[in-house]
């Protein structure tokens, strides 16, 4: 591995997939994630498939290092081969979202941050969550109705909570290298991470999620109910110059 210097004002460039396993069991779901960091903003774009489950959803949206707030956002989901779509933009004092070509707001008080469902987001989630404690609101698109529903995707208010729990090392699946130019992050590496409790709604104490020094989500453990157990592991994990990236 090649360890490089960089110019400070010169963009990174982040990218990955995660992988879903349920019950130990590898599944279909493949979530990719490719982050330009500038300006002390993420612009990500992301996306979530699965054939199995027949979704598929992309999300593009701005992130800004300095709050962890996400001011703008776009969700697109397909379900079923029909399509859905939300646009967001947020101020101190609302939600403006425009839902399937409709413009409503949500108005807001207090500490609050959308999340819009892909896990590369967790750790800007994570880290407004820490710093608010419980006086946070999380904004999330409803997907508890079915596909085709007036409410699906609608913006909705719920109260989450995010305790660290350690400062400890991420050590890699065998099957899921973790690369950087940037960093010493070797393959089968243990990586220095967070680990957290998050809490919520159907998460209950005993989530945890552990992300890296960039923010980067490495692993989320969920115990949806007594018979199903979800484990989420980041894979081919790459972080180098922008202009690099776009050379190769």
């Amino acid at each position: 591995m090649t360890v490089k210097t960089r110019d400070a004002e010169a963009p990174l460039r982040m990218s990955g997939r995660y992988a879903y396993f349920c019950n130990g069991k590898r599944t279909d779901i493949i979530e990719s994630f490719t982050i330009l960091i500038e300006n002390g903003h993420w612009i990500v774009t992301s996306s979530r498939t699965s054939k199995n489950f027949a979704f598929s959803a992309c999300v593009k949206a701005q992130v800004s290092l300095e709050d962890f707030l996400l001011p703008k956002v776009e969700v697109r989901w397909t379900a079923h081969k029909e399509k859905y779509c939300i646009d967001t933009e947020m101020n101190s004092k609302s939600l403006i979202f425009t839902l399937n070509g409709i413009t409503d707001s949500l108005p807001l008080k207090g500490p609050t941050i959308y999340f819009p469902l892909l896990r590369i987001f967790m750790g800007p989630i994570l880290r407004f969550l820490e710093k608010h404690q419980n006086t946070t609101t999380l904004i999330i698109p409803n997907i508890k109705v079915p596909a085709g529903h007036k409410d699906f995707l609608k913006p909705e208010k719920t109260k989450r909570k995010a305790t660290l729990i350690e400062r400890t090392t991420y050590m890699p699946k065998a099957q899921t290298p973790i690369i950087s130019d940037l960093h010493s992050y070797a393959e089968n590496r243990a990586i220095p991470c967070r680990k957290f409790e998050y809490e919520g709604d159907q998460y209950e104490k005993g989530t945890y999620v552990t992300i890296d020094d960039n923010d980067i989500l490495l692993h989320y453990a969920w115990q949806q109910d007594a018979k199903t157990q979800w484990d989420i592991h980041i894979e081919d994990y790459t972080l180098s110059l922008a202009a690099e990236a776009e050379a190769d």
